[in-house]
């Protein structure tokens, strides 16, 4: 993972890194339909959508790393990718399943989401200050076009995306310490593991009809 990264700076002590996946999201923004006539006021507009992701996951593992923190378990690095981050060292190890140890797991693993959550709450209240209500609701919900409102909806989903009961997503480290509670730690991972391919497989449908709307969206040929 650090092979794959860039170094981006250090804050509160902590390494931050971030991944190339993030040149790939910009390149994806620039041969975007509507981004095909890659005029400078383009260029400019997907670069400055590209930075909000970055500051957004940026924002959601600061979160982390404050909770680190708090606890007296401060975090060393961490790699940022668009749908959230990864730390070089876990900062919540797996341990026996005790009250308090459990209590940490949760705290560490809610705080993320719950800065997304506190930023989209912020933007959307300015949003709603400036624009009309429909403003919000328009379509596409993140675009070059409208990076105010793009910037809340990054949160919005980067809230809901890490809130998947998947590990190693903030999501799937709420579960497990759900399952924890309620039984043996080493269960209660591989509990968590059920879940999510039990999600994966239930989800399939849904991820296909998303992949031909995208498709048909943007005038390309089917895929066979």
């Amino acid at each position: 993972m650090r092979s794959l990264s860039i170094y981006g700076g250090r804050f509160l002590g902590v390494e931050f890194r971030i991944h190339v996946a993030f040149l790939f999201l910009l390149a994806f923004l620039l041969l975007f339909p509507s981004a095909r006539v890659l005029d400078p006021m383009i260029v400019g507009r997907s670069v400055a959508l590209a930075v909000l992701v970055l500051l957004s996951v940026f924002l959601h593992e600061t979160g982390h790393v404050l909770a680190a923190r708090g606890l007296g378990a401060p975090a060393k690095a961490t790699v940022l990718l668009p749908l959230g981050g990864v730390g070089l060292a876990d900062i919540s190890p797996p341990l026996p399943n005790e009250a308090g140890t459990l209590t940490r797991e949760l705290r560490l693993a809610a705080a993320g989401p719950l800065v997304n959550m506190f930023v989209a709450g912020v933007s959307g209240l300015a949003l709603t200050a400036f624009h009309p209500p429909a403003f919000l609701w328009t379509f596409p919900l993140i675009t070059t076009d409208a990076l105010d409102r793009s910037f809340f909806w990054i949160n919005v989903f980067l809230f809901a995306v890490n809130l998947l009961p998947a590990f190693p997503l903030d999501g799937g480290r709420l579960l497990r310490v759900w399952f924890a509670r309620r039984m043996d730690y080493r269960m209660a991972i591989g509990a968590t593991g059920e879940v999510w391919r039990a999600q994966h497989y239930l989800l399939r449908p849904c991820r296909r009809a998303a992949r031909a709307a995208a498709v048909a969206s943007s005038g390309a040929p089917p895929l066979d």
